[in-house]
């Protein structure tokens, strides 16, 4: 009988050795860098990237670089051509904006991803821009901040409208839906997308399915253990072999139950938000009920242009924006 607690021990100690082993093996391989970058969505703009880097906010990814120009060809055939961007000491793309609002000026902060960014537009053809010369032509004395930023998702626009919220003082916010899923990333070498995986696990939660509860032991585990990240990361790789770059449908829900919930707290905050919605088929699962008040532009009668249901539509269309927008503001005002 003495032999059996012996013999316990070395098993437990010859599996502990192979598990240590296996461990060694996996960083030695570098699998996680290896696969990883298969499982991630990239920024695709790939012209406007010099005026992107890498963010200090881990959660925010990535963001815009203040005081940055660029002037690039057309992206669209309806598109402007050059397009000039520029980006103001804020980091946004927009004019330079005074932070302290001037007595009498209605501040309206415009969120979104590239459709509020602008990707097909030189600068002032934005609809931020041109809502803001509508109302100033209506005789509203009003500026319109374009805070958006190509690629966004609500995740990283949740997080800059806090930061707005707090350092801007806006009188409205309009919110611009459209992108759905995890976070992008600007393209990076490959152990640069590691470390940001690591800054922020949430990126693990976003991106991979069997990836454990954050806080319990099994993250930390998952965390701590490279072996333990090569197994989610072969399971996820099995699962979308036929299927690459599509976020699997449980994830997908998931990160859109967590994402309307952000939302709707921030609808019942102080400060109005308007819900802008873009006249195009949106991915399944964004507000097919969208809460709180809302522009929806495919409810209106559209101009007739052939780039009015495209995501990145040309300057007319865009008017077409600003001044649906305006009137629906008019109108709560009236």
């Amino acid at each position: 009988m003495a032999a059996l607690p012996s013999r316990l021990s070395a098993l437990c100690v010859g599996l502990l050795l192979a598990l240590l082993l296996a461990e060694g093996l996996v960083r030695a391989l570098y699998l996680e860098r290896r696969w990883l970058p298969d499982l991630v969505t990239f920024q695709e703009h790939d012209a406007d990237l010099p005026i992107h880097r890498v963010s200090a906010d881990p959660a925010l990814g990535y963001e815009l670089v203040p005081g940055s120009e660029l002037s690039t060809g057309r992206v669209r055939w309806f598109g402007d051509a050059p397009r000039e961007l520029r980006v103001n000491s804020l980091g946004f793309r927009d004019v330079e904006r005074r932070v302290l609002k001037e007595p009498g000026v209605l501040r309206i902060l415009a969120l979104g991803g590239s459709n509020t960014y602008g990707a097909s537009v030189t600068q002032g053809n934005t609809w931020p821009a041109q809502l803001e010369q509508v109302l100033r032509e209506r005789g509203q004395a009003a500026e319109v901040w374009n805070l958006g930023v190509d690629g966004y998702v609500p995740g990283q626009k949740h997080l800059l409208f806090d930061r707005a919220l707090e350092e801007f003082a806006p009188d409205l916010v309009l919110m611009q839906v459209f992108n759905r899923g995890p976070r992008h990333f600007l393209p990076m070498r490959r152990s640069e997308l590691v470390q940001s995986f690591r800054r922020d696990p949430g990126h693990y939660v976003e991106n991979l399915r069997a990836v454990p509860e954050p806080g319990s032991f099994a993250f930390g585990l998952f965390r701590a253990s490279a072996l333990v990240r090569a197994g989610v990361l072969l399971h996820n790789r099995m699962e979308r072999r036929d299927k690459p770059g599509v976020v699997p449908e449980g994830l997908w829900d998931e990160l859109n139950r967590r994402d309307d919930a952000a939302l709707r707290a921030r609808l019942a905050g102080d400060i109005p938000v308007w819900i802008v919605i873009p006249p195009v088929d949106l991915p399944d699962g964004v507000f097919p009920t969208p809460p709180g008040r809302t522009v929806d532009l495919r409810a209106l009668a559209p101009p007739s242009r052939p780039d009015v249901r495209d995501i990145h539509p040309g300057a007319a269309v865009y008017r077409w924006y600003a001044e649906s927008i305006a009137d629906a503001l008019q109108a709560a005002g009236d």
